[in-house]
């Protein structure tokens, strides 16, 4: 097994330019490592500074001639971020994607940076450095000019990694890539790194569009990566025109062949302060959209608006308004209904609004916290949401995730952020309709929301009978199930804290506050966004 020593500076002016010089002076056969606590010069693409802040990694690999083959130098970069970024969800946990051609990603935010340069004395190759910066502890502050999104593991996800310890592992991680001779096969880098990048169908657009009215501004479309590891767009000219949506026939695709190029994904914000994008929801009796907010100095949020579709018009005034505020004419959405999630593809389509299926990825990359094949998708986005306002706000206690809509659905996860399980009910409004319709002569029970309020020690008449008792019990099996989680974590009940949402979710909560002692309340929130949230962490994550 290959071991590549790490030599550990406290202080230089950068690690990749004190490894260029010693591979121009010098013939080396093995792989050699220079790391170093902080950089007063550390540089960046076309020269730029890379901020190099304590607590951070700045790290370097100098790879002789012999472990660069001629014919893989120019997939080089796709490679070293093939190795960062499995490094990082191997240890932190958490599921970075690449963006073209190798900067690292989490949440939207860039978390590293890779710089891959070729040394040569005249025509001889003498070998390849390979600089690579992780935000490990600390977020950099962009200079004016520079807007796109940054993030660090420590705020993005609380978590903390010793930048020495953290050295010494990626660089076995290297070594294995080294030894195993992946470095020297073409098609098997691009192909690992195209499985970890933003998918295909994402949507991307111009710097120089950034100040164009949004009504000719032309969107690209991914299409993935060539043999020749150039970027694959296609023009969909996707763009308001007059209130409406215009979907013309895709133009020819283009190839982007340098690293400068001046592409943006539109699930990053690159060139503006805030990049918005629309999500939905597309459940069994009911369609939510929302647009999301991705800031570059902020948390994931959802915007104050959530449309409930019923018809194309409402869909149609919606994003009329969001075209206005730059929003891309693109909806990620999830969908455990392929029926209705064809139907609305389709109203989608008539007013040029282009729909991208999110399907399921491991935001958490630890295999250990939840399977990924056993949860559908809107159980996922749910779990991810709740996790990612955990990480927020710094909470540490067991949470049972509770969506009440056609089905109810309840997750349980503990203080470590891993899935337990959980139940599927029937749902309030399919437990009622179901009690109707076998029930003959019993009324139809469409809306339960006045009659469900409390009114004495007993409902009275057949309505709120079957409103309050179908209610209640939802309501009693979550208390138990409370007491069960908290009684499993070996910890008091309000410690427990309990995420609602779904169209039945503010209903259960005042049931179940009123059953609850103050203590006990306190832990309890509505929210009806949440799953809406997921889908957009989801869409970040760039899978």
């Amino acid at each position: 097994m290959i071991k590549i020593p790490v030599e550990w500076l406290e202080e230089c002016d950068s690690t990749s330019r004190i490894l260029k010089e010693q591979t121009i002076k010098s013939q080396f056969t093995e792989p050699k490592v220079l790391a170093a606590r902080i950089q007063t010069a550390g540089t960046g693409r076309l020269g730029e500074t890379w901020q190099s802040l304590s607590g951070n990694l700045h790290f370097s690999m100098a790879l002789p001639p012999s472990c660069v083959p001629e014919d893989v130098r120019d997939v080089m970069p796709f490679a070293a971020a093939l190795v960062v970024a499995c490094w990082l969800r191997r240890v932190a946990g958490v599921g970075v994607c690449l963006k073209w051609p190798n900067d690292i990603l989490l949440d939207g935010k860039k978390i590293a940076g890779i710089l891959c340069e070729g040394s040569f004395q005249g025509a001889e190759f003498k070998g390849m450095v390979i600089g690579v910066g992780i935000n490990l502890g600390q977020t950099p502050v962009l200079p004016d000019g520079q807007s796109y999104a940054v993030g660090s593991l420590k705020n993005l996800t609380g978590q903390t990694l010793d930048p020495r310890m953290a050295a010494e592992s990626l660089a076995a991680d290297f070594a294995e890539f080294v030894q195993n001779k992946s470095a020297s096969n073409r098609k098997s880098i691009l192909a690992d790194w195209s499985a970890l990048a933003i998918a295909n169908g994402h949507l991307w657009e111009k710097k120089s569009d950034d100040n164009q009215r949004q009504d000719s501004k032309i969107y690209y479309r991914g299409l993935g990566v060539t043999a020749e590891a150039h970027l694959r767009l296609q023009p969909c000219n996707l763009a308001p025109t007059h209130g409406n949506l215009v979907a013309a026939a895709p133009s020819a695709e283009i190839e982007v062949t340098s690293a400068t190029h001046e592409f943006g994904w539109t699930g990053q914000n690159l060139f503006q302060k805030n990049v918005r994008f629309m999500v939905a929801d597309v459940g069994n009796s009911q369609t939510k959209i929302a647009v999301i907010e991705n800031s570059s100095d902020g948390p994931i949020r959802v915007l104050g608006k959530i449309l409930q579709f019923e018809n194309e018009m409402s869909l149609k005034e919606f994003v009329k308004e969001q075209a206005s505020v730059g929003t891309p004419p693109l909806v990620h959405a999830i969908s455990v209904n392929s029926t209705r999630f064809n139907n609305f593809r389709g109203a989608c389509a008539t007013i040029g609004l282009d729909v991208r299926d999110v399907t399921k990825i491991a935001v958490r990359a630890i295999k250990s916290l939840y399977d990924l094949k056993a949860l559908g998708v809107d159980r996922l986005a749910l779990l991810e949401a709740v996790h990612y306002l955990q990480i927020q706000t710094g909470a540490t206690s067991p949470v049972m995730a509770v969506s009440l809509g056609t089905a109810t659905t309840i997750d349980h996860v503990d203080s470590s952020g891993k899935h337990l399980g959980g139940y599927i009910l029937a749902g309030i409004q399919t437990s009622l309709d179901a009690l109707s319709e076998r029930g003959a002569g019993l009324p139809k029970a469409l809306n339960p929301s006045e009659t469900c309020e409390r009114q004495g020690s007993w409902p009275t008449t057949t309505l709120q009978a079957m409103e309050r008792g179908t209610i209640d019990a939802t309501a009693s099996f979550l208390s138990s199930e409370r007491q069960r989680l908290a009684d499993h974590c070996r910890l008091p009940v309000e410690k427990v804290s309990m995420v609602l949402t779904g169209g039945f979710s503010n209903l259960v909560k005042k049931c179940l506050i009123t059953h609850a002692n103050p203590m006990l309340s306190q832990q309890i929130s509505a929210d009806e966004s949440m799953t809406l949230l997921g889908v957009g962490i989801l869409v970040v994550n760039g899978r």
